[in-house]
């Protein structure tokens, strides 16, 4: 494994540590951050954390399987409680830029897209 992926499971894992608690419903990204956070969720969720993951790609779908997170599809969540997702970009003044190569296969049909702010 490089530094690169070192950092990235580092962040998945400070990530579970800091932020997820039983019952919250949570957005996994996509992309190799996102995979290294999904698979690190593996052991919590075998030691009893239990959270459901909402997925924003097939292949992210593919990981949570694999490591037994529960998954339920966007449109049978009301709300998500956070999300976990890398950036593709940030810039000088810090913003995260998230989208240049993802391929969503689960979107919320009756919603329109978000405006950037």
């Amino acid at each position: 494994m490089g530094d690169q992926d070192d950092a990235k499971r580092a962040a998945g894992e400070r990530a579970i540590a800091e932020y997820l608690a039983d019952g919250l419903r949570v957005g996994l990204g996509s992309g190799t951050t996102s995979h290294w956070f999904v698979r690190s969720l593996a052991q919590p969720v075998r030691d009893g954390l239990d959270i459901v993951g909402v997925v924003t790609s097939t292949s992210t779908l593919d990981v949570a399987t694999e490591v037994g997170v529960r998954v339920a599809d966007l449109n049978e969540v009301p709300e998500l409680d956070i999300t976990i997702d890398g950036a593709d970009e940030i810039d000088p003044s810090g913003n995260m830029i998230k989208g240049a190569a993802a391929r969503p296969c689960c979107g919320r049909k009756s919603s329109p897209p978000r405006q950037r702010r």
